[in-house]
């Protein structure tokens, strides 16, 4: 599944979810933009991975998340 909502021509919002059904996992990708030009600006990122079946962990933990991530990313090219 994929969406995509664009707020202005430079920021936008973007998801991705997907299912693997041989590992029963579900990935989601959520990306945030607010962009100065084409290539320049900043990108907010959250992943996360869970699991879709009980699982348990090396530690004997019950849980469906198997990993989350947020990242921050300010990109800015220079011209030379």
């Amino acid at each position: 599944f994929r969406f995509n909502l664009s707020f202005h021509p430079k920021s936008y919002l973007q998801t991705f979810t997907q299912y693997n059904s041989t590992t029963h996992q579900v990935a989601t990708n959520v990306r945030f933009a607010l962009l100065s030009t084409s290539s320049n600006g900043l990108y907010v990122v959250y992943n996360t991975n869970a699991i879709t079946v009980d699982y348990t962990d090396p530690h004997d933990l019950d849980r469906t998340t198997l990993g989350r991530a947020l990242l921050i990313k300010y990109s800015y090219r220079f011209s030379f």
